[in-house]
């Protein structure tokens, strides 16, 4: 059985993740010609890193306070239209604001999302 100490390690090594890869998101975005499949990509891994270390968060904290985790993680059991939306508005801003691309924002926005999901649900 895994001591509490070995659950803050992993709390822990999910942050550190977590925070790589919204750094390489910024990196991304900062770059003075953004490169929008390396955009994807970031924008996918750091998606993942973010359930990860929610769902390391959660059991940390279950475990912690003597509570049995939920089997499912909440954040994938929970709507996810407000990760999908900051995700479109982030793929908007990248573009320079254009007219017209809120439905191909929003529907690529939504692969990412599902997609960081199913990986970290495997």
């Amino acid at each position: 059985m895994e001591t509490k100490r070995e659950f803050l390690n992993q709390y822990r090594t999910a942050w550190e993740e977590f925070v790589r890869r919204t750094n390489a998101l910024q990196y991304c975005f900062t770059a003075s010609e953004p490169d929008r499949a390396h955009v994807a990509v970031a924008l996918l891994e750091a998606e993942k890193a973010r359930i990860a270390y929610n769902a390391a968060r959660n059991f940390l904290v279950a475990q912690m306070a003597g509570l049995q985790p939920a089997a499912e993680a909440a954040d994938q059991a929970l709507p996810q239209e407000g990760r999908v939306r900051a995700i479109a508005r982030m793929l908007w801003e990248l573009a320079g604001k254009p007219d017209g691309t809120a439905v191909a924002d929003w529907l690529q926005a939504e692969r990412v999302v599902q997609s960081a999901s199913a990986a970290i649900a495997k």
